[in-house]
């Protein structure tokens, strides 16, 4: 698998579409047939605010990457994004920090 070219089709991807969500690069990974399934958590700046979970190492540094590239953006955005493609985290949803697990769901442009 050509990770570059991953990179270069995701930020297409997102470029061209609106509220891109992590489903939604999910979606993008099973089309191109990517194993992206593992058991790493992907975590805000906090390791109680959970972005994502369940991607192996790989996936999560193609995101990171892209990221710390800034050749995409992530920010906060409505559970219902989510909902709306069937996937959600199985967490509280994050409003405010508390001592415990919480999801913030997150979208791309």
């Amino acid at each position: 698998m050509n990770i570059d070219k991953i990179k270069l089709d995701l930020v297409k991807l997102i470029k061209r579409k609106k509220n891109v969500t992590l489903v939604d690069i999910e979606n993008y990974f099973n089309e191109i047939g990517f194993n992206y399934n593992g058991n790493y958590t992907i975590c805000g700046y906090n390791e109680n605010i959970i972005i994502w979970d369940n991607w192996n190492e790989t996936a999560s540094d193609i995101i990171q990457e892209l990221l710390e590239s800034e050749l995409i953006d992530m920010k906060p955005t409505d559970e219902i994004l989510y909902y709306k493609r069937k996937k959600i985290l199985l967490l509280p949803v994050y409003k405010r920090y508390k001592p415990y697990e919480q999801w913030l769901p997150v979208e791309f442009n």
